[in-house]
């Protein structure tokens, strides 16, 4: 996540070294991970003379947004003022920075100017939103972050698989279950990928064979809900995964067993959307999960009954799109208020498709009608738009897919031969963001 806020808050006197104090947000929400910073200062606040060098801080640890660095140009100040130039970029990135804009001045005593609800005036935020936060205005320039919007093939899956389901926790990716052939279907391999050494892990097995079955993740744990067991019967079991402890519990079952349906977590709670029953009818089922208390509660059902769809939350919704024989649909639910919203359909038509969701943006991947696809469409959920971004390398239905640090995986599915594949694809997607300052 690339979101970006800073100020120089040390209230004592400069000499060659200073602490610089900042914090990563997105409209008030804190990030977490490891960013590089670029810093240099200048004669004035627009153009006019670098005084020193740059200093890069690469790998910066932001906890809950938060992150402190020391910089020290040596005896470049003598008085005069200077400004403070800053620059971000992902911090396992090599790319350029992203430079923000206005400088900041620093005087011979830098201090915090302090607003009334405590956060510094000069305050930078990159917003995902056209909305600024309350207290801040916009500075009327947006920039282009993240990725190069182009993928990269990764480490291949030990097993190759289709029908699976994956989540990610803690940087790193479980791939649970799913099947590989016609005599190799239900397996219960659960393998992990860490997305920051490119390797592959075999972790404790799912405890029943799974296909078309559905993830999402809270707290920490992975959940696991429904599919097709190795009798060709839809369940409706709910499976806990420990990625610490590396343990499987069975949880609550979920009041509609199905297949084929999509997941997504809000605020704690997961909501498995859609599927099919086991007559084989598409449902519109719309079902609660709280892990706090092992239940389940029946939510206002989705518009349109669909299986094989893909289910994203972006910003407190949650959004359900496509589905078997070429669904367009794309229908936002909204936890807190229990309502849908049909927004705009999805350009090209799909079932077996992954969809996700990154920084303010949904993609949604791959899939078939009448043959795999390698379409990669953008959703805006602020204006309600669609639009192409770089296709997939290979053309593939029912894959997976989750999202780490900002780049998305695609992981296994179906080309359309006999057995499944293993292949691993990286997408980095550009972001566009808008800079705010405190008021």
């Amino acid at each position: 996540m690339v979101l970006f806020g800073a100020v120089v808050a040390e209230a004592a006197p400069v000499g060659t070294a200073f602490t610089y104090q900042g914090r990563l947000i997105d409209a008030n929400v804190a990030a977490d991970g490891e960013y590089d910073l670029r810093f240099g200062l200048y004669d004035a606040n627009s153009d006019g003379n670098q005084v020193g060098g740059n200093i890069d801080v690469n790998d910066i640890d932001v906890i809950d947004g938060y992150f402190t660095v020391e910089l020290d140009f040596g005896g470049v100040f003598d008085g005069e003022a200077r400004w403070l130039e800053i620059g971000v970029r992902a911090g396992d990135s090599n790319g350029v920075f992203t430079m923000l804009s206005p400088r900041q001045e620093l005087t011979a005593t830098p201090y915090a100017q302090e607003a009334e609800n405590g956060v510094p005036k000069g305050f930078m935020v990159f917003g995902s939103t056209s909305e600024a936060p309350a207290g801040y205005s916009s500075v009327g320039i947006s920039v282009i972050s993240g990725g190069s919007d182009s993928w990269e093939t990764k480490a291949a899956m030990p097993s190759a698989r289709k029908n699976a389901a994956a989540a990610a926790v803690n940087g790193k990716i479980y791939v649970i279950g799913g099947e590989y052939d016609m005599d190799n279907r239900w397996l219960t391999v659960v393998e992990e990928y860490d997305a920051e050494t490119d390797t592959w892990a075999t972790k404790a097995s799912l405890p029943a064979g799974r296909r078309f079955h559905t993830a999402a993740a809270v707290g920490g744990k992975i959940y696991v809900f429904g599919g097709q067991n190795s009798s060709f019967g839809t369940v409706s079991t709910t499976y806990e995964y420990d990625p610490v402890g590396d343990t499987w519990t069975t949880k609550a079952s979920m009041p509609t067993g199905r297949k084929y349906a999509g997941a997504a977590a809000v605020d704690g709670k997961i909501y498995v959307i859609g599927g099919q029953n086991s007559s084989g009818t598409p449902v519109a089922a719309n079902e609660e999960y709280d892990p706090a208390t092992n239940t389940w509660v029946t939510k206002a059902a989705m518009p349109t009954a669909r299986q094989q769809l893909g289910v994203a939350a972006l910003g407190g919704k949650i959004y359900a799109i496509g589905g078997f024989n070429d669904r367009v649909e794309n229908e936002e639910y909204d936890p807190v208020s229990d309502n849908w919203t049909s927004k705009s359909v999805m350009p090209t038509g799909r079932e077996y498709l992954s969809v996700v969701s990154v920084i303010n943006r949904i993609y949604a991947i791959g899939g078939m009608s009448t043959v795999r696809l390698n379409t990669n469409e953008k959703y805006n959920p602020e204006s309600d738009t669609w639009s192409f971004s770089a296709a997939i390398a290979t053309f593939r239905s029912s894959l997976a897919a989750a999202v780490v640090d900002g780049r998305v995986y695609a992981i296994g599915g179906d080309t359309g031969g006999l057995t499944a594949i293993a292949t691993n694809e990286e997408f980095s997607p550009e972001i566009e963001l808008l800079i705010y300052m405190k008021d």
